[in-house]
């Protein structure tokens, strides 16, 4: 993955979504990497959805926590 600027999700917690359905895009520009977990790897995220009005996260900040 290059120049990834954010990772939009729109699948929304709790919504079934099937093979080949659109959850999310990128933005480009900006950062080098996206993470992708499986389910139940990571335990909590902060800040917590919904991330609209969400004021930015600083470098070296905690985001989430996994098992």
């Amino acid at each position: 993955m290059a120049d990834v600027s954010s990772c939009i999700v729109e699948a929304l917690p709790g919504q079934r979504v099937a093979k080949g359905d659109e959850i999310g895009y990128f933005q480009y520009g900006g950062s080098t990497c996206c993470l992708v977990f499986e389910p139940g790897v990571v335990r909590s995220f902060v800040p917590r959805p919904p991330f609209d009005n969400a004021p930015a996260i600083k470098v070296k900040t905690h985001v989430a926590t996994a098992r």
